[in-house]
């Protein structure tokens, strides 16, 4: 059973997840040793918050909902590339 902050309980990381992602709460989710490594960099911060939302639609329950394979694969490399084209 997980708790986030508001005090509620999930029983599986999914929803876990997306609540903390939906209150702007990503921090408190993500590994301190990567808090720590990336600092304030706000591109990789940037880079984080997409691989989040590509995770999460990933998840989604409807499978018309969800992205197919090629376009994840497209969108990593997009994520990816972020940093070297900003």
């Amino acid at each position: 059973m997980l708790r986030n902050q508001a005090g509620e309980y999930h029983e599986h990381i999914i929803p876990y997840v997306k609540s903390h992602a939906s209150g702007g709460q990503v921090q408190t989710i993500m590994d301190p040793k990567i808090s720590m490594e990336v600092g304030g960099a706000e591109p990789i911060h940037q880079q984080l918050h997409d691989f989040l939302a590509l995770a999460l639609l990933c998840n989604e329950d409807k499978s018309e909902e969800r992205p197919d394979m090629i376009d994840v694969a497209k969108e990593l490399v997009r994520i990816e590339n972020f940093i070297s084209s900003g």
